[in-house]
């Protein structure tokens, strides 16, 4: 298994401005990759990184050589040194956390860092890791809140890496959700008061905010949400409005605060989202004013929402929906028809319809007609969309046959139609068709009365004058006629042409045939 480790070593050398390491520290560095080296390749088991120093502490030692060529195996005991790249692409991850690209050879790497105020690197401040990653915010011989530089070297048994370029590491800040979630609100009968506002009783709001890990713990994080009011149903301009003061909870990330119950009342309207979090040790902050839409959310303040809210709520049932019908077709009953002609007859009139359902609709329980007499239109626009104008309702209808005595429908018409009666002829009739819903609302609109944009549509019955039996079979023995007349007189003119054209050819073959005779 290899082997993965980070060590933080309190080294007793110095580091100069120019390069990372000296060469002193160089041969130690490449003695604890030999070490490890070793130990991955050979031994089963791990062998303690900090006896791998111990054994290479000898090496730490500017005495060593005395040039470069004895630097080079470190006096005979190592390999000859050769130049490892730079690791390049060094990239923040999190509030502290630093990776970099792997470099072809290297067993370990040493990450130096020094503080902003610090003019060079100190023989305290360095890491060494076999990862391609480190995580700075566990550092403890820094202020963790410090702005930071660093620079990585990778090391093996038989070479010194080159030092990449410095990476400067701001402040940390803490990061959180803009979205916060909506706990509760609960009615208290407690007043509040400030200094110009007053309410008999207090709403408790309770939010729960997300913040994202942070190394220095939640306690030292402190969040502010916005709780904006932007309208009220039912406005008050005798007082001023306090701005809510909010509480944090960091045991279970919530926050709370109080409203005057009169918000609830006036069924008023916030919006909130989590405005900024900050660090109270590091005296940094995240502010957000421009969150995403997903972020912003509203809530009207109201009893349907308000826990134990004293308020009276009025039962809501679901009223008729009228006009929306389709396909309206009308048909006089058969033993009224002797009557059809006879403006001043009472007729009577099965009207058929087909419903136009919507989506999640609560079922019918049967359909009522009001109908009457009607006009007209002046437009063609509102005709399309309002049909025709009742004038004078004359009554209402029902598509069921017999009722129980709570009101629920027992039978229904064939196809749930309606039957109209008292209907003349050439009279104009409007008929609007509801459905009903529920036996607890069967509140009808006035028709006669309610404007127009809300006016559910009426159809149009109007009964037209039959034409007279013995004329209408007139009309259909001269239609007879005519077509008889028609096919007879096709084929006569088909065989006169045929005889006219036969003649002509007979006539030409017989002037072909007399020039041939003269030719020869």
């Amino acid at each position: 298994m290899k082997l993965r480790f980070l060590l933080f070593i309190a080294g007793v050398f110095s580091i100069s401005n120019q390069e990372l390491v000296s060469k002193a520290e160089g041969c130690f560095l490449r003695c604890v990759a030999q070490c490890v080296a070793f130990v991955e390749k050979e031994s089963s088991s791990l062998q303690s990184v900090e006896t791998c120093k111990t054994q290479c502490q000898k090496f730490n030692n500017n005495n060593l050589c005395v040039d470069n060529t004895c630097w080079s195996t470190c006096n005979g005991e190592l390999v000859p040194e050769r130049t490892l790249p730079a690791p390049s692409n060094l990239t923040l991850k999190g509030v502290r956390g630093l990776s970099w690209n792997a470099v072809p050879g290297a067993v370990m790497y040493y990450i130096g860092y020094r503080t902003m105020n610090s003019k060079k690197f100190t023989s305290d401040d360095f890491v060494i890791t076999e990862k391609q990653t480190v995580d700075l915010s566990t550092l403890t011989n820094i202020d963790p809140c410090s702005e930071l530089e660093v620079a990585v070297a990778a090391f093996s048994e038989d070479g010194i890496g080159n030092e990449s370029k410095e990476l400067k590491i701001s402040s940390p800040k803490p990061t959180a959700n803009p979205k916060l979630d909506l706990l509760e609100m609960e009615y208290l009968n407690t007043t509040l008061v400030s200094d110009f506002y007053q309410a008999n009783a207090t709403v408790h709001v309770e939010f729960r905010y997300k913040t994202d890990p942070w190394f220095l713990g939640q306690d030292d994080l402190d969040v502010m949400p916005l709780f904006h009011l932007i309208s009220c149903v039912d406005p008050d301009l005798s007082q001023g409005i306090p701005v809510p003061d909010f509480m944090v909870h960091v045991e279970n990330s919530t926050i709370s605060t109080s409203i005057g119950s009169d918000m609830m009342d006036r069924k008023c309207r916030y919006v909130y989202y989590l405005q900024s979090v900050t660090s109270k040790k590091c005296n940094t902050m995240t502010e957000m004013p421009s969150p995403p839409s997903s972020a912003l959310q509203t809530v009207q303040v109201d009893c349907d929402i308000v826990k134990n809210a004293p308020c009276f709520k009025v039962p809501s049932y679901p009223s008729p929906i009228c006009g929306m019908v389709d396909s309206v077709a009308f048909s006089v009953l058969a033993r009224d028809r002797e009557d059809f002609n006879d403006p001043s007859a009472n007729l009577t009139v099965n009207v058929t319809f087909k419903p136009v359902s919507r989506t999640n609709e609560l079922p019918t329980l049967y359909y009522i007609g009001i109908y009457g007499a009607a006009s007209e239109y002046n437009t063609k626009e509102e005709e399309a969309f309002l049909g025709v104008n009742i004038t004078h309702v004359l009554g209402r209808e029902s598509s069921c046959k017999s009722f129980d005595r709570s009101g629920a429908c027992l039978a229904e018409n064939v196809n749930r139609s309606i039957v109209l009666q008292g209907i003349h002829p050439k009279t104009l009739y409007g008929l609007t068709i509801c459905a009903v819903k529920d036996l607890r609302n069967l509140t009808l609109p006035d028709l006669t009365n309610d404007s127009k944009s809300v006016r559910p549509r009426a159809a149009k019955i109007m009964l037209v004058e039959h034409k007279d039996k013995n004329n209408a079979g007139m009309i259909v023995a001269i239609i007879i006629g005519s077509l008889a007349v028609i096919g007879l007189a096709i084929p006569g003119i088909w065989f006169y042409f045929r005889w006219k054209s036969d003649k002509k050819l007979k006539f030409k073959m017989g002037q072909m045939g007399k020039t041939n005779y003269n030719g020869n």
